[in-house]
């Protein structure tokens, strides 16, 4: 795959996590595996559609955008992106009303295998989301 067609799979993966779950069956193998903390071992196209149906909940109006790349080596891209919305509640341990205004970022690391998503490596800033719901 060449590095333009994985630069506009991430454009597919970042439009996904603005709303069109539906991207992960044409984006994400059937035996993509996601590394999460915390992840209940999110699977395949249906686990990562969970997983961000999960990422979302907390928040509306929420829009996710790339910062920085996509960076491709062989079958390996990494990107940062930033994330900006609004919490409508629900999070445990948090005491910010709902209507808190939020920013939050992190790093995608993908494995790519026949132009989909096999593996799945995300670190994102809890750290700094927590504190703002603090």
């Amino acid at each position: 795959m060449e590095n333009t067609d994985n630069a506009k799979l991430y454009d597919r993966w970042m439009e996904m996590w603005n709303g069109n779950l539906d991207l992960a069956n044409s984006i994400v193998d059937e035996d993509c595996v996601v590394h999460q903390a915390g992840s209940d071992g999110f699977r395949g196209p249906n686990g990562v559609m969970r997983m961000v149906q999960m990422g979302r909940e907390p928040f509306s109006s929420i829009h996710f955008a790339l910062e920085v790349g996509p960076i491709v080596d062989g079958d390996t891209l990494s990107a940062r992106w930033t994330s900006r919305g609004i919490y409508r509640g629900g999070i445990p341990g948090t005491k910010a009303p709902a209507g808190t205004e939020v920013e939050f970022g992190g790093i995608d690391i993908w494995r790519l295998k026949s132009g989909k998503i096999i593996e799945y490596w995300v670190s994102s800033d809890g750290l700094h989301l927590m504190a703002q719901l603090s």
